[in-house]
C-alpha cells in the first residue's frame, strides 16, 4: 500500500528541494525535471505517477502541442540562419527607437495572440534587440 501526502506537504518538500539543488549550483532542467518528479511521487504515488504519465503522453492535445512547439521552433531555425531575426530586430530599434520597450513589447504583444508557443516566437526577438542594448 503506498502511501500519499497532503498537498501542502508535497509543495513544501518539492520547493525545497528545488531550492537545495539550484544552490548546488545544478542545470535549471535538471532540477525542474527531479523536483517535479520527487512532488509526483510524493503526491501521488507510483501508480499514480504512471497513470498520469500515460494519459498525457496518449492524450491528443499533447500530442498536437508538441508538433506545434516543434514546427514553431523549426520555422525560428529557418528564420534565424535566413538571417530574418536580425533584420527584424535591427528594424525594429530604428523604427521605435527604444530597445528596452521592444524588449517588452513584444512578449506582452505575441503573448496576446490565441497560439501556442508564444515565448519561443518572441524569445529569439528579445535575443536580437536585446543585444543592441547589452542583454
Amino acid at each position: 500500500m503506498e502511501y500519499v501526502m497532503s498537498n501542502a506537504a508535497c509543495i513544501i518538500i518539492g520547493f525545497a528541494l528545488l531550492a537545495v539543488l539550484l544552490a548546488f549550483k545544478k542545470p535549471i532542467w535538471l532540477v525542474l525535471l527531479v523536483s517535479s518528479i520527487v512532488m509526483g511521487l510524493i503526491g501521488l504515488g507510483a501508480k499514480g505517477v504512471l497513470n498520469v504519465l500515460t494519459l498525457t503522453i496518449t492524450d491528443s492535445v499533447t500530442v498536437d502541442l508538441l508538433i506545434i512547439t516543434f514546427l514553431i521552433a523549426t520555422l525560428i531555425g529557418v528564420y534565424r540562419s535566413s538571417g530574418f531575426l536580425n533584420r527584424l530586430g535591427d528594424e525594429l530599434v530604428k523604427l521605435i527607437k527604444r530597445p528596452k520597450l521592444i524588449v517588452t513589447l513584444v512578449p506582452a504583444v505575441l503573448g496576446l495572440l490565441p497560439v501556442a508557443g508564444g515565448a519561443l516566437m518572441s524569445a529569439p526577438i528579445v535575443d536580437v534587440v536585446g543585444r543592441h542594448i547589452g542583454l
